[in-house]
This record gives C-alpha cells, structure tokens and sequence, in this order.
C-alpha cells in the first residue's frame, strides 16, 4: 500500500499513555497497512497536513470529541484531514423513543458546554452515552462525520436507524497490548476484569460470586490492571465472567483479551456478540445458569481448552488489529473515491473523462491532505 492514499493518518487519543490499548494498538495497524502515524492527545492542535485523522471513544465524563474536531473544522478544506470516529463505547437505551433520545442528547451537550450549568454537572453526568450520542450528531450535522465505524452489529443497526452511516469493525487483535499464550499454571479458577460501579453490573456480579460461593469456587475481581500485569494474570485465569454494565452493550475488548490469554468466557445473553460465537468460541448461559455453567466448565478442562484454542484463532486469524485497520481505510477510500466523482462535471463523468484536462491523478496517491 506504500504510495497510495492514505500515507499520513493522524490518532487522536484520550488520557496521558498515548491511548493505552486503544491508540498503541491502532497505530500499530496503521502502520502494517503502510502508513505514517502520529499520536497526539485529543486537547493537543497539531500544525502539519494529514490525510486522515482517526480519534476512538471517548471514554470519560472529562472528555469530549467536539475540541479536536472544531479545529479540524477550521483549518481551510483543502488542508482538512478525513476524519474517521471508531466509536467504542456503548449507545443510548434502545428501548427510548426516538424524540427522547435526541432532545435528552441535545441537553446532556448543552450540560457540558454551559458555564452555568457546571455546578450542576456532578448530578448530571450519568449521561454520558447521550453525550456522546450528542457529539456523534452534532460531528455529523457539521458535515464532518467521513467515516463511522462501531464494534458490533447491534449499534450499528441502532444507529442507521436514526440516520448514520456506519461500518462495522471489531476491535482488533494485538498481542503486545491484549495478550498472548504464555503456558502459565492456570491456578485462578475465575476472574472478573472491569469497572464494577455501574449498579446493574454490580448487583448481577454478587449474585453469580454468591452463588459460585456455595459452590466453592472464589471469583477474583480486578479492575485497574494493564499491560503485562494484566497478561500474567489472565494467563493464569480459567475462566472469566462478562457481565454487562447495560443490556446493550458489546464492544468486545473482554471477548478479546480471554481469547487472549486463552482464558474461556462465560457471558450473559447478549444482543449481539459476532465474530465470537456460542458454544464455538465461548459460553453463553442465563444470569440464573452462570453459576452451574462455570462449575461444568472447571471440571471439564479438556472441553475448556478447544473452545480457548478456536477463539485463540479466530483473532489471531480472523480478527488482527491490522485487518481491522484495513476495514477504516477501505471505508475512507471509498468516501475519498466518492467525492472525487462527484467534483467531476456529468458530461465528463459519462465519457469516462477526469473532471478536467490534465487533472487526471489517481485519488489514492497521497495528493490530499
């Protein structure tokens, strides 16, 4: 792909380890697809013309994506980058009518962006997904939405409902940051990794420790652990829990780390867990059956190990960070592709013709900035 569009790709990521899982990994599957990547953080202006800027999240109450974006919107547009969001977090409450959630989006922004709203903000923040659902239509109606790109089927059919355009891209496999197998003594039977503030969440997690309890089995509960700690840790994991923080939710990244470290995930009933699927590269059983169906896979370590090994490859196959990248850059592509068409006259267009003479350069060849 070297030579061809894009070859600069800017990422703009949240925090101060330059993304962490996230923005490292992406980066990484940036530059196996041939391109030139830059990290910056999304409160940082950057000066120097990119073809593409790709910013995730956002994950936290503190950060916004309208900052960064603004400033895209400034620079004049044949300097402006594409722009790509890979939204990795969850949506709004499917089950809200429409009107609802929007003008609740609409209110959650304007939260955020009064002053004289702010002291109210620590009694308002648990909106944080009608937020984001704000800045993802307020980016769009700004005409600066290029590419969308969303982890699971599910949010993308929730949102083509209400008039976006996205492509769907799992996370993507990245040994250094998720893990790998490194033939450790698996002497933790099962773990739970994860925020365990969300009350819905909360409440399940005790019912299920309660219950295996009874049964003997203790659940180790983690929450703030990375790099190879986390590794080391799963690696000596059998089985690890997903329990979901909202009915809605799956953006994949616990699916991802068990499959990892070959750690088998047993999962309440989701909307949608695709490329993972049941009894091929995990467990799905009912909040009242996880209990009995952890103890089944503890004493059935043979049956526990094909299951680890087929999601093992299934994304270090089917689901690398750099083919996940690659789905990005084909979407950007096709929007680079597309408006370069439309900027040709008809009549030029119908003779197979460049929209003038001597313009006739290939759109994928580095020429936009």
């Amino acid at each position: 792909m070297t030579g061809h569009w894009p070859q600069t790709v800017l990422i703009l990521y949240e925090g101060d380890d330059q993304g962490g899982d996230f923005g490292r990994s992406f980066a990484d599957g940036f530059r196996a697809n041939g391109c030139n990547v830059t990290l910056l953080n999304r409160s940082q202006p950057w000066d120097r013309p990119f073809d593409l800027a790709l910013a995730y999240g956002p994950f936290r109450l503190a950060t916004s994506m309208l900052p960064p974006v603004r400033r895209l919107l400034a620079r004049p547009a044949g300097q402006r980058p594409l722009f790509a969001w890979w939204l990795t977090e969850g949506v709004p409450t499917p089950q809200l009518p429409g009107w609802l959630t929007e003008g609740a989006s609409r209110l959650r922004l304007a939260i955020d962006r009064s002053p004289l709203m702010r002291p109210h903000r620590p009694s308002l923040a648990r909106g944080h997904r009608l937020r984001v659902y704000g800045e993802l239509r307020w980016v769009q109606s700004h005409g600066a939405l290029d590419v969308l790109a969303v982890t699971s089927a599910s949010c993308a059919a929730y949102l083509r409902q209400r008039g976006f355009a996205p492509i769907v891209v799992p996370l993507g496999h990245h040994p250094h940051y998720y893990g790998e197998d490194l033939g450790l003594a698996r002497d933790v039977d099962v773990c739970f990794i994860g925020n365990v503030d969300a009350r819905r969440r909360r409440g399940v997690l005790q019912r299920v420790c309660d219950e295996l309890c009874t049964r003997g089995v203790t659940v180790s509960i983690r929450d703030a652990i990375y790099g190879t700690d986390r590794t080391r840790f799963l690696n000596r994991c059998r089985i690890m829990l997903n329990i979901l923080r909202a009915p809605q939710d799956f953006v994949g990244q616990r699916f991802l780390l068990a499959a990892a470290n070959k750690a088998l995930i047993v999962s309440e009933p989701l909307n949608d867990l695709q490329p993972f699927e049941p009894g091929r590269h995990l467990v799905v059983a009912p909040i009242a059956r996880i209990a009995e169906t952890v103890a089944h896979y503890l004493s059935q370590e043979a049956e526990r190990r094909r299951l680890v090994d087929q999601a093992y490859h299934l994304i270090t196959h089917d689901l690398t960070i750099a083919q996940m990248t690659g789905r990005i850059l084909a979407q950007a592509r096709r929007c680079v592709s597309a408006r370069a068409d439309s900027a040709i006259p008809a009549e030029r267009r119908e003779a197979g013709l460049p929209s003038s003479p001597g313009h006739d350069r290939d759109p994928h060849d580095g020429g936009f900035a």
